[in-house]
């Protein structure tokens, strides 16, 4: 048993365990729970394998992986060799080759792909080995029957805009559903089940397959606020792509210059009070009032003429609430920025989790009144910030899930998950 490695891909995020890919996250979200190679028997029996020749390189945002494996069993005897590379352009390329050192027979050998079930109910594009494609959805109720045949890509839409495929090559796929069986994935396997079986291999019998794992399409940027000598592993561990300030007349802005990631930057105040930004890691600017009035458009136009290469707009230092009320008096902002104060009304946790789904709501409103802008929220507790603490117990994390699978299903652009102090490493499982 090797120790558990995680690594990165890109926007993808995994595990490597003992050979296996796991729990392999785009934008903090399983979408394949499991990447490994089976060899079963003519009983259906899998055959185990140890193990060997493990080689493993990774840098920040890409990896290398290879490694063989020995499979003994009472009548079975297959090597094989399994080579792995992740790519910061969010390919994963799984290349696999085995020769069978035995006569035996098999029911299955090659590589397998477990989607996890989280995604019941995705849209999904099927494209086809004999040729052209097909639409479909993982199942929400347990299919009793292969849900997809003839598999050389399964492309599953995540998202509106961001899509995760995996290509197949070097025989035919098709997928099952595994929760027939209390497993919580869907399979995609080789070796039809429709094929006669079990399939004898004579000595030298090679077996070569190929899996091509990418994303497409942009996802939700995940910031935190901005502090002085925040930890850049916890940033990375929590999927932290950005850091959100707030700069008013008088902010020191030397540590900002330090900061490890781009800044999305808040200035309160008129053109008049904004300070040089020059030298900042900048992702953007917005300029708010310091009441709650929603930004003039003139000023989007002073920071445009000012930043002209940098994405520039305005907002509401308040709620949503103020923004919608007094809209702005023109168009053509690069961004919107609002934040959100979960305790406005209620206190308690139930009301806490009950009020998630209103952020779709927001995105939608706040598109409508500023069409084409980026949509950028940042959660907040403005009136309560005592009740911060809450996020860091078990409530706080689920909140905190909940809050980005609703926020990124409504196509927020950034979503500003308030102090790192609320953040750990697992909060997205």
């Amino acid at each position: 048993m090797t120790q558990i490695m995680p690594l990165r891909a890109g926007p993808w995020s995994l595990d490597l365990d003992d050979g296996d890919l796991r729990d392999l996250r785009l934008d903090g979200r399983i979408v394949i729970s499991r990447i490994y190679a089976a060899v079963r028997d003519e009983n259906w029996r899998t055959v185990g394998g140890r193990l060997t020749d493990l080689q493993v390189e990774t840098c920040e945002d890409s990896f290398s992986v290879s490694y063989r494996r020995e499979h003994r069993g009472a009548d079975v005897a297959f090597d094989s060799t399994l080579r792995i590379a992740g790519g910061s352009d969010g390919r994963i390329a799984i290349s696999y080759r085995g020769v069978a050192v035995a006569a035996f027979s098999r029911q299955r050998i090659g590589l397998c792909v477990l989607h996890d079930q989280g995604l019941a109910g995705s849209p999904v594009r099927i494209d086809h080995a004999a040729g052209g494609s097909s639409e479909g959805m993982f199942p929400v109720l347990i299919a009793p029957h292969q849900p997809f045949h003839d598999v050389a890509a399964l492309t599953v839409r995540l998202l509106p805009g961001r899509e995760a495929t995996v290509r197949f090559s070097g025989d035919v796929f098709e997928t099952e559903d595994q929760r027939n069986w209390g497993d919580a994935s869907f399979k995609t396997y080789s070796t039809p089940l429709a094929r006669p079986r079990p399939v004898a291999l004579a000595v030298g019998d090679v077996v070569e397959q190929r899996i091509e794992v990418s994303a497409a399409g942009t996802g939700m940027v995940l910031a935190a606020d901005f502090a002085p000598d925040l930890d850049a592993g916890l940033l990375h561990a929590c999927g932290i792509e950005r850091l959100r300030a707030v700069v008013a007349a008088g902010t020191d802005l030397v540590p900002l210059r330090r900061s490890p990631l781009p800044v999305d930057v808040v200035l309160h105040g008129p053109p008049a009070s904004w300070p040089d930004l020059g030298g900042l890691p900048l992702a953007s600017v917005v300029a708010v009032p310091g009441d709650r009035s929603t930004t003039p458009t003139a000023w989007v136009h002073e920071l445009r003429a000012r930043l002209p290469a940098l994405a520039v707009g305005g907002g509401n230092a308040s709620q949503f609430t103020e923004f919608n009320r007094q809209r702005p008096d023109g168009s053509g902002w690069d961004v919107v920025d609002i934040p959100m104060d979960p305790y406005v009304h209620s206190v308690d946790q139930r009301s806490l989790a009950d009020n998630v789904p209103a952020i779709a709501a927001i995105a939608a409103s706040a598109r409508v009144i500023m069409p084409g802008a980026e949509l950028h929220l940042a959660l907040a507790h403005g009136r309560h910030p005592e009740f911060a603490e809450r996020h860091g117990g078990e409530g706080g994390r689920l909140w905190l899930r909940r809050m980005m699978d609703c926020a990124a299903a409504a196509g927020v652009d950034v979503l500003g998950l308030g102090p790192v102090a609320w953040l750990r490493p697992s909060f997205p499982a």
